[in-house]
């Protein structure tokens, strides 16, 4: 049984700075690199429209977020500016390294001291909050941690928090949060890693195992979770079309991505997309 498992939770150089944020930049599209690279911000987008109040979701693996790599004001500008450019509202990270890691980035949104995050264009007084869970599991010399960045100004309330009892299943425990929006409607949002892949293929089966193991944890969510909205997302390391997905599938749920568009400068004709975000039918 999920549902009674959730619980509400409670210095480097300038030339460093800009050789992370560079780094940093190389993960994203080459239109976000275009905004975040121009003298001036654009104007973020409205999130209003016929009276109605939209929020945009964004998942992102931050590659071992750790306290040391967040207090490089170069990587604070470039995940700041990418949430303000973009009308982020809530966004699912993975690859947290620092429990504390995106309290950091939080208090950069909240009491900006970057120049060009102080200066926004038409920035609003967002109530920007987050959630951290446990420690899911290992990554690379330490552990990782899950998480999220919502902001609580346009109605997004956290109601609970958890990593799920699944530890034979998957390797990093999938956390699970569930957030009221505009106080009317109650999202699941799944939170997930899956094993990187190897070159050896033997060692890939796990990582096959896991994928095949999202449909038991859809199962068991629709089984004992009240909320049937529910969004599973983050770095599978496979591509959706994968057979592995096809339990997923039968059970009606939908991923949003389309294999190779995951572009960079490197690869403008697009490589393989294997973080994504699935949707289940009443999502």
């Amino acid at each position: 049984n999920l549902y009674p498992t959730l619980n509400k939770p409670n210095h480097n150089t300038t030339s460093d700075s800009l050789s992370l944020a560079s780094l940093l930049l190389e993960t994203l599209p080459p239109e976000l690199q275009t905004i975040l690279l121009s003298l001036t911000p654009q104007r973020p987008l409205s999130i209003c429209k016929n009276n109605q109040t939209y929020f945009r979701f964004a998942s992102w693996n931050l590659q071992q977020l750790t306290n040391e790599k967040v207090q490089n004001p170069g990587v604070r500008e470039v995940v700041c500016r990418i949430i303000l450019e973009n009308n982020f509202s809530l966004i699912g990270i993975q690859e947290i390294g620092n429990k504390e890691a995106i309290g950091y980035i939080v208090e950069e949104l909240n009491n900006p001291t970057i120049p060009l995050i102080k200066d926004w264009p038409n920035r609003q007084n967002g109530k920007w909050n987050y959630t951290v869970s446990d420690a899911a599991g290992r990554m690379f010399q330490g552990n990782e941690y899950f998480g999220f960045i919502y902001d609580e100004s346009i109605g997004i309330e956290l109601k609970r928090a958890s990593l799920l009892p699944f530890k034979n299943y998957f390797t990093r425990s999938p956390y699970i949060v569930i957030f009221r929006i505009d106080n009317k409607y109650e999202f699941v949002f799944v939170n997930i890693h899956l094993k990187a892949r190897r070159l050896d293929e033997n060692e890939n089966e796990r990582t096959k195992d896991e994928a095949l193991s999202l449909s038991i944890l859809a199962e068991a969510m629709n089984d004992t979770v009240e909320q049937q909205h529910i969004v599973i997302f983050g770095d599978f390391n496979m591509i959706p079309t994968a057979s592995e997905f096809d339990a997923l599938i039968q059970r009606n749920y939908s991923y949003i991505i389309q294999q190779n568009t995951n572009i960079s400068m490197k690869t403008p004709q697009g490589s393989t997309c294997v973080d994504n975000i699935w949707l289940s039918p009443e999502a």
